[in-house]
């Protein structure tokens, strides 16, 4: 009998983001606190006779092999000698190329998805391994809430999860790539605000968080998408600070919704606003 599950797979933003140098891999070594918010995307599994199959509700991602979640479902059933196949349906909320990482997200829920289905400890070293071969943000998605990464983002400590806190995303037309923001970075030395943030997230104040929050690839996404300096400026010469870069961009977080007036100036840009929450460590809470 077919076994199914369903998994919730939330979007992230970055609290902080502090590149620190390049890495003889071309990777780059990072210290962020990231964070999960409500804004998800679905995922359900269905295990099946034989192969992996996938499908989205969007043409903005691919279907096949190209697709991550695939991978990390290949991967799986490769290294852990799974029998039969997988059926992968993604229903899709969080915005590609936006920041976000909408589909490492989606890899983690699979994997997670996958451990539930196969009775497999989700934790294990094994898993864990796995999953840093997959992408720098995937791992991050196996804790959840409130984290601190470094490495690549491969290295993961967990943080005490912080009172819940509305959020308001600013989200472009268009995306970015991260491998290109990243290779657009040129070595300025970094703030260390993720350092700087840690004793205001250990004693749960956002606003000191607040004080704290950056990007350290602002300056490169900006240079790729003028407009994202042109958002950035109306809504700190309008008085809504702080307002920060998530990941590699363009998405802008803000901890306020925008009043009436301030959004007809916003839609000028051909932005739109999405309202949401952070989320706790709890996946799986509806």
């Amino acid at each position: 009998m077919n076994k199914t599950a369903k998994v919730k797979a939330p979007a992230k933003i970055n609290l902080t983001l502090d590149v620190l140098n390049r890495r003889q891999d071309g990777y780059h070594n990072i210290e962020s606190i990231m964070q999960t918010l409500e804004l998800s995307d679905t995922v359900y599994l269905q295990t099946t006779a034989k192969d992996i199959g996938l499908e989205t509700d969007t043409s903005s991602i691919p279907p096949g092999p190209e697709n991550l979640a695939w991978r990390a479902a290949r991967i799986m059933f490769d290294e852990f000698g799974l029998e039969g196949g997988l059926k992968i349906k993604l229903e899709k909320r969080i915005p590609v190329q936006a920041g976000l990482a909408g589909g490492s997200t989606d890899a983690a829920a699979v994997i997670r998805g996958i451990a539930e289905l196969f009775s497999l400890e989700l934790k294990s070293r094994e898993i864990l391994n796995l999953v840093a071969r997959l992408g720098s943000d995937v791992s991050f998605f196996l804790f959840g809430g409130t984290t601190l990464v470094s490495g690549k983002g491969e290295k993961i400590w967990e943080l005490p999860d912080l009172p819940p806190q509305d959020v308001c995303l600013i989200r472009f037309p268009f995306g970015l790539p991260t491998p290109g923001i990243y290779r657009a970075w040129r070595g300025r030395k970094t703030l260390h605000r993720s350092r700087k943030a840690l004793p205001a997230v250990f004693s749960g104040s956002w606003e000191g968080i607040k004080k704290e929050v950056g990007n350290d690839l602002e300056r490169c996404a900006v240079k790729k998408a003028p407009v994202i300096r042109k958002v950035l400026e109306t809504l700190r010469n309008e008085g809504i600070k702080p307002a920060h870069l998530s990941g590699s961009g363009p998405t802008i977080v803000i901890y306020e919704h925008p009043p009436a007036w301030l959004q007809k100036k916003l839609a000028a840009f051909r932005v739109d606003l999405v309202p949401t929450r952070t989320r706790e460590k709890d996946f799986e809470k509806k």
